[in-house]
């Protein structure tokens, strides 16, 4: 199996790193990029084929879910955020997962077997 390509964005920089760290953990998962705000993620899926997005909700300019919405063609997207108020508006965006800060390597695991059930069925 091929590792998957992904990106994140999320406007804070801790978090940031945090997910990049555990993504790197993963054989199954290749980090492409990560972007501080949706409207750069916007412009690299124009251009990058991605498979997984990992999304802040809450960032200042286009939201998280704006971005799912301009970004159907990506198979997997995982929201991480600080609010679970959003939970069932994601689910309504086809969000295979949603991760509520600060993640811990355990949640973050059963979202990584969750995206490869998904990716290879």
């Amino acid at each position: 199996m091929p590792p998957f390509p992904c990106i994140i964005v999320d406007d804070d920089e801790i978090d940031r790193l945090r997910i990049m760290s555990l993504v790197k953990k993963f054989a199954s998962i290749r980090l492409l990029a990560a972007f501080e705000n949706a409207d750069d993620a916007l412009l690299y899926l124009e251009k990058e084929s991605v498979d997984i997005l990992f999304l802040d909700i809450e960032m200042s300019g286009t939201t998280g879910i704006d971005l799912r919405k301009k970004a159907k063609q990506v198979p997997v997207c995982i929201f991480v955020t600080s609010y679970p108020e959003h939970a069932v508006e994601s689910f309504e965006l086809d969000t295979l997962d949603f991760i509520v800060k600060p993640i811990n390597l355990h949640r973050f695991e059963q979202t990584i077997k969750r995206i490869e059930e998904y990716m290879l069925n």
